[in-house]
């Protein structure tokens, strides 16, 4: 063999390389020996940290010309690269073989990886594309594309010394990056042979340094390399315990990595496979490259009936490998790395022993002059049970365990039982099988083939595993996304600015709607001149009617609940009503409102206003309920900070300044770390809206303006919204008045609201992001705790608060809109009919402006509970839940007492699947509440579309849609109606479809009703937009049931079950204040 173009085997080389120049270091060479036969075959001086600054330097500089060639040209580049080591294939591929250790013919077949993935990349460099989509704004262009990321660092292990930095280099290359290489430093001269070959290339075609620099040298160069943060990516390969440091490093960084770590690949051999096959496959897969690749066939686990008969196969297969000089294309097997590798390979021998492994096929060192380096062994095979700690840790060498098992399930599980999920096989000849080890059931690895080995990959599949092994994907279809920024661009070529989506604000406390931002511009352009030109009222189109929400879609057109089929069919049943108890907890009620007066629950135990504690249940004169958030003394917290605010100061001294990757968490100091850290995200985030909260008090001030003229116009100070289509105006400040207002309120479906109500509502949204933008800084004011005065951090100390539960009009509004739809009077005449026409609903308040407090909601539902609430309404939510098993464990004990709880999904048009929103049915231990419906929001084509645009979703954590677009209900103020919408309104829909339910089949137990309500919504296969984005999709994509609730589908399902709803005694309340247990 002579390497002597490549490097001297006497001389030290230069171990660092920009490309065409070495850098010499002058530190003490860093040796080679060959496993073969121990001979020491050259020397490169490592890097220091002087050598690699230059080095990094240089591929900076390097970049700003190499991304902006053309990618079919960088692609021309890598097909040269490929032409030149098919050139060198023969010699490179004995260099592998001799300084590794592998056998010459997989030495060759390494090469030709190399030339294979520059193929692969050269055909990629023509494909790198993007994609256009429509935008919702007329005169705009949106599309996706593909930007180079930069300097790519590869860490490389020595079993692969060359074809790893090819997988990852060649498609870098070609996305336009430039790629710092450290090999292995036991491999260093493939890494110098390597650079040799590139750089005639190179030089041929007159690039500049920095686009392959290679870094010889030790640990420490793969650390300087995970610290940099001028290198955006770093792509690893080795042990799991050398990636997870990576990891952390390259993390707390915010860089991306991608791993390709350990492998414990197990064959699975079925009754009904091929013998010979499977013998041949876990044959070169356990004892290739002396067991070093990490997809190296490690487990075989056999079908009991045919576990002899592979047992004596490969006895006799393995009394055949011939093993010696990898060069010795006659030998089947080389040595292992190093005397260390030996070593590790001996233990694992001695520790598969003292577990109890029967070994059928000893292990042990080969001597001999032959043997000389001290690095052969023998390929052993031992009988082993599964749970062994030893079998599931990857020993680098060729140990093979055998494992029976009887049922396909049992194999299954045990192949996915290891930390490990690279590489996996199934040997059978029966399809079901071969399909049951492929599905989501199957196979937890990253490959998984059948009736073939473990080891063998192809370029065009994506190599990577679970778990332990990494999760990273080298090569592949889409591989190369990694090596590349992902950029959405938006193009104007129209001659407005409209923005996307809305401005959520609060219109109606609790309640978020979402405020049009364009009409927000609108009125900043009008009053400041931006434009001249008038802008035309918006149109009037036909709308929903109120009450739609109740129609039957087959017989009007609108997509409502068919709620009077439902009471024909009741009817004609001859069915008979029983009262049903609704709990709403929320921002209060009106009690005097003309529709709700009646219906309201009135403790049977209590005498009004006597200041005494008449049912002896802990709470004064809770005649209509309770009002948690008030004080003895009569005060009430009408407004309070965020969660996110709170969650962040609270524990901002705690984390603030610790290294999450150093701390030892238990699982509750993670969870609550991470809780904190995503509260720290959204306040930096909320910090950073200044300049919005600047822009919206321009408007809010010309939109003061506005209402100025207009009252003038009208001739008087109250109007609404919808008076204002019909006011005729000649001046050009008073169409820009009209305009602006009116095009801001229909947005906002405002026009049965008042002018002095709007523009309040918008004056509290820009308040509260005011108070946002300044939370960073400062911790928010106590507001709860300055009026509730109780122990917060004492579940047991319940019995605070007060009676009053309307507090004021406007904190009653949305609790009295709820209390409506579920049950306002029916077909009295008056405003409107609610779903349920038979329940007395219980007033809890808990719900202040701003985010309530777990504490309250929980004792909420503890009290509705008690007090013989059979369901709940929860309008209200959040993003952060810091005392959620107190929640936890009061839905819990809802269930217990078979009560159902139905929660609004939230306004923010998410998927609640990837996002957070409490309260939720998921508890902290990850069981799963089954007496709680999340609702989702529906509409009307006339109403924007079928899925709300403004409603979360998921097709995990959404039961159903109902109604919840322009719902017209009761307001807060005696006789006052008005249209509102929001999931808030989609959630009592479907409890006043529970209460009915309920009431006519009082013998459903909470769990049937949910059942009821989910089986009979009907499902929608027509496309929607997703919430949010827009994006076409079906509505069983955003939630579980896939369907819209419809009450006559539910009535007629609940009278064909037999109910199993359990006979519960009422607490006795004479005992609450003798415990402050449960």
């Amino acid at each position: 063999m002579n390497f002597a173009n490549w490097f001297s085997s006497t001389l030290p080389h230069p171990g660092v390389s920009t490309g065409l120049n070495w850098i010499e270091s002058g530190q003490a060479p860093l040796f080679s020996y060959s496993p073969a036969d121990g001979e020491k075959i050259g020397a490169v001086s490592p890097a220091t940290k002087l050598e690699y600054e230059k080095a990094i330097q240089s591929a900076s500089t390097a970049f700003e010309t190499w991304r902006m060639i053309p990618a079919p040209k960088r692609g021309e580049i890598v097909r040269q690269f490929g032409d030149a080591i098919r050139k060198n294939k023969q010699q490179l591929g004995e260099l592998v073989s001799y300084e590794m250790g592998k056998s010459l013919q997989e030495g060759l077949g390494e090469v030709q990886e190399m030339i294979d993935i520059c193929d692969f990349a050269v055909g990629l460099s023509r494909q790198l594309h993007g994609l256009t989509m429509h935008s919702e704004r007329p005169g705009h262009r949106m599309y996706e594309q593909y930007h180079p990321l930069g300097i790519i660092g590869v860490i490389s292990a020595f079993n692969f010394p060359v074809a790893v930095w090819s997988w990852n280099s060649m498609l870098a290359w070609v996305c336009g990056d430039v790629c710092v290489w450290k090999p292995s430093e036991k491999t260093p001269l493939c890494a110098v042979a390597c650079q040799k070959i590139i750089a005639e290339v190179l030089e041929k075609n007159n690039l500049p340094e920095g686009i392959s620099v290679i870094l010889n040298g030790g640990r420490e160069v793969g650390e300087w390399l995970a610290a940099d943060n001028r290198i955006p990516l770093i792509s690893a390969t080795g042990s799991t315990r050398m990636g997870k440091q990576v990891a952390a490093v390259v993390g707390a960084r915010l860089g991306r990595t991608l791993l390709e770590l350990g492998g414990n690949n197990a064959i699975i051999i079925t009754a009904e496979a091929d013998l010979d096959i499977a013998i041949r496959g876990a044959l070169f897969g356990a004892v290739g490259t002396a067991g070093q690749r990490c997809t190296t066939t490690r487990r075989l686990i056999i079908q009991e009936s045919v576990y002899e008969t592979v047992k004596e196969k490969l006895l006799t297969a393995f009394n055949q490998i011939r093993i010696g000089d990898p060069l010795d294309s006659n030998n089947l097997m080389g040595p292992l790395i190093d005397k260390i590798a030996v070593e590790q390979y001996l233990n694992a021998i001695e520790q598969c022993k003292k577990a109890g492994g029967q070994f059928i096929v000893d292990g042990g060192v080969l001597d001999g002059e032959a043997y000389k380096s001290g690095c052969y062994v023998k390929p052993c095979i031992a009988e082993v049970k599964h749970n062994l700690p030893i079998v599931h840790h990857e020993t680098f060498a060729p140990i093979l365990y055998l494992i029976k098992y009887q049922k396909l399930k049992e194999a299954i599980a045990i192949q996915n039982e290891v930390p490990q999920g690279l590489s996996s096989s199934i040997m059978t000849l029966n399809i079901r099988e071969a399909e049951q080890f492929l599905s989501a059931a199957g196979s937890d690895c990253g490959i998984a083939n059948v009736n073939i080995g473990t080891s063998g990959a192809e370029i065009g599949g994506a190599f990577g595993g679970e778990k332990e092994t990494g999760g990273g994907r080298e090569s592949g279809s889409d591989a190369w996304k990694i090596y590349m920024r992902r950029q959405t661009n938006t193009i104007n070529y129209s001659k407005e600015i409209p923005l996307a989506q809305g401005i959520k604000f609060d219109l109606q406390n609790v309640f978020m709607k979402s405020i049009s931002i364009s009409a927000l511009l609108f009125s900043l352009a009008v009053h400041q001149g931006i434009t001249a030109q008038e802008t035309p009222m918006p149109a009037l189109v036909k709308e929903v009617p109120k009450g739609w929400h109740h129609l039957d879609r087959s017989s009007t057109g609108f997509w409502g609940i068919s709620l009077d089929k439902a009471y024909s069919f009741l009817k004609e049943s001859n069915k008979k009503s029983k009262r049903v108890i609704v709990a709403v907890i929320d921002s209060g009620v009106d009690t005097l409102h003309e529709d709700l007066k009646t219906v309201f629950w009135k403790n049977p135990g209590e005498i009004a206003n006597n200041n005494k504690d008449d049912d002896n249940n802990g709470y004064i004169d809770d005649l209509y309920g309770w009002n948690f958030i008030g004080g003895k003394n009569g005060e009430n917290v009408t407004k309070d900070s965020y969660e996110a605010a709170r969650v962040y100061h609270r524990f901002k001294e705690v984390y603030d300044s610790i290294d999450p990757t150093l701390v030892k968490f238990n699982a509750e100091g993670l969870a609550r770390y991470e809780m904190w850290r995503r509260a720290k995200q959204e306040i930096v985030q909320g910090s950073e809206s200044g300049a919005e909260l600047i822009m919206l008090k321009r408007i809010y001030a010309n939109l003061v303006k506005s209402d100025s003229i207009l009252r003038k116009c009208l001739g008087k100070d109250t109007f609404l919204g919808k008076e204002l289509a019909l006011l005729t105006v000649n001046e050009t400040d008073q169409k820009k008045a009209k305009n602006a207002l009116y095009s801001l309120m229909s947005n906002n479906d405002a026009l049965e609201s008042t002018n002095i109500s709007f523009i309040a509502e918008l004056q509290a949204y820009l308040e509260g992001l005011e108070s946002k933008v300044k939370v960073a800084d400062q911790a928010p004011f106590p507001y709860r705790a300055s009026v509730v005065k109780d122990n917060y951090d004492d579940i047991h100390d319940k019995y605070y608060g007060n009676n009053n539960v309307m507090v004021s009009l406007e904190t009653a509004l949305h609790g009295t809109h709820i209390s409506g739809i579920i049950g306002a009077v029916r077909e009295n005449g008056k405003g409107g009919d609610g779903v349920a026409d038979n329940v007395s609903i219980m007033t809890i308040r808990a719900v202040p402006d701003g985010d309530e407090h777990d504490k309250d909601i929980a004792l909420a539902i503890r009290y509705a509970v008690d007090n013989g609430a059979q369901l709940i309404n929860m309008s209200f939510g959040k993003s952060f839940s810091p005392e959620k098993k107190w929640i936890d464990e009061a839905v819990a004990y809802a269930a217990e007492k078979d009560v159902l709880l139905v929660h609004a999904a939230g306004n923010d048009g998410k998927n609640l699947d990837s996002n957070y929103n409490y309260p939720s049915s998921l508890f902290v231990n990850q069981n799963r509440a089954a007496n709680w419906i999340t609702v989702g929001a529906s509409g009307d084509p006339l109403t924007g579309g079928i899925a709300a645009g403004f409603s979360n979703y998921g097709k995990g954590e959404v039961d159903v849609f109902a109604p919840g677009v322009k719902i017209y209900s009761t307001a807060s103020g005696s006789d006052r109606y008005q249209f509102l919408q929001g999931t808030s309104m989609a959630s009592p829909v479907v409890a006043g479809l529970a209460a009915l339910l309920l009431e006519y089949y009082p013998t459903l137990s909470a769990i049937q009703i949910k059942d009821v309500i989910e089986r009979s919504a009907v499902p929608l296969t027509d496309a929607v937009r997703t919430p949010g984005t827009g994006t076409l999709t079906t509505l069983d994509q955003l939630s579980k049931t896939g369907g819209i609730l419809n009450a006559f589908e539910a009535v007629k399902l609940a009278a064909t079950i037999k109910g199993e709803r359990k006979i519960i005694a009422k607490k006795l309340p004479a005992t609450a204040k003798k415990s402050k247990g449960f």
